[in-house]
Parts: structure tokens; C-alpha cells; sequence
């Protein structure tokens, strides 16, 4: 019985010095796990909610099992062993890290370029203001097309094309009902 140390004693340096190690990489995954609970949280959906719950209880798990493991290590004087075990969770923070930055890197090459001489224009400018004078200005559409037939005096009588329906009648000449063109 003599030949387990006690749990303070595993927090020393003498007797298990990878549990200090293990102890920051569960504070920075504790930080972690913080961090991006807040980013998820913003978008208020419950996949979000769903994706975050999954991803923290990998990372808790992992936690768990290799804290036990190590704990289990340094209890029988398995230094070596310890030092080992705990080289995987490094390793598995690198490729994480990794796969993250290579998204933020294309993320930072697929940037749209800023126009120094738009936001030099616009300097004090509200936000509002800026979407504003963004907005391509439109003028009133106006009818281009030009109506020359004479008007009638009677409503019941109405001008008849018989050219088509892009074209007009010749000016002065209309059918009125009497089935000739006449002349002014």
C-alpha cells in the first residue's frame, strides 16, 4: 500500500512531471472550448447548438481518457510512458490547428480587395449613408415611343392598323370608320 503515491504528490515535479504538462493543455482546450461555444452561440440555430455540443464532447472525452490514462501512468512510476502518451494530444492540437488554418488562409487569399480611394471618400460616413450612395441612382423610365396618329373627337371611333404592330399609319391618314384613307 506503501507503493502509491499520494494524488498530491502526482501534481509534483519529482513524481509526475507530464501532469503539469497535461494540466495546461486542458486549460488552453478549456479555452478553447469557451471560445468557440461564444462563436457558435451568435448564430442561434439549433444545428449550431448541435455541432457545438458534438465537438465539446469529443473534446471532453478525449480529456477524460487520456487524463486517466496518464493519472494510471504516473501512479505506477510509468514516466516514460506518461511522457508518450502525452506527445498524442499534442500531435492531435497540430493537425487540428493545421486543418483550421488552412481555411483561414484561403479564407485570407479569396479576400475581396479594398478600395483605399472609396474608403478615403467615405470617411465618416455612417454606414447607412454609405449603402445609400452604393445604390446604382436609376432614372424614371420614359416612353421613347411616339404616337403621331391624330385623336378622335368621337370615343367610338377608333383608329384601325392594318400595317402591323410596329408600325403606324402615314401622318394625316386614319381610318375612320368609313373604310378609306382621307387626307387633311
Amino acid at each position: 500500500m506503501d507503493n502509491i503515491p499520494n494524488i498530491n504528490d502526482l501534481f509534483s515535479t519529482k513524481m509526475c512531471s507530464p501532469m503539469i504538462i497535461f494540466t495546461v493543455i486542458v486549460v488552453i482546450h478549456g479555452i478553447s472550448l469557451y471560445y468557440t461555444r461564444n462563436t457558435l452561440k451568435k448564430f442561434k440555430t439549433t444545428k449550431m447548438d448541435n455541432l457545438f455540443n458534438i465537438y465539446s464532447w469529443h473534446e471532453v472525452k478525449l480529456i477524460i481518457v487520456i487524463g486517466v490514462i496518464l493519472y494510471g501512468l504516473c501512479q505506477y512510476n510509468q514516466i516514460n510512458l506518461a511522457w508518450i502518451l502525452l506527445f498524442f494530444p499534442v500531435v492531435y492540437t497540430m493537425i487540428k490547428n493545421l486543418m483550421v488554418f488552412v481555411f483561414v488562409s484561403l479564407g485570407h487569399q479569396n479576400a475581396p480587395q479594398v478600395n483605399n480611394e472609396y474608403l478615403q471618400q467615405h470617411y465618416g460616413m455612417s454606414p447607412g449613408m454609405q449603402q445609400a450612395m452604393q445604390q446604382p441612382q436609376q432614372a424614371p423610365s420614359i416612353n421613347k415611343n411616339l404616337d403621331l396618329r391624330p385623336s378622335m373627337s368621337s370615343p367610338t371611333s377608333t383608329p384601325v392598323n392594318d400595317l402591323g404592330s410596329g408600325m403606324q399609319q402615314p401622318l394625316g391618314a386614319y381610318n375612320g370608320g368609313g373604310g378609306g384613307f382621307s387626307n387633311f
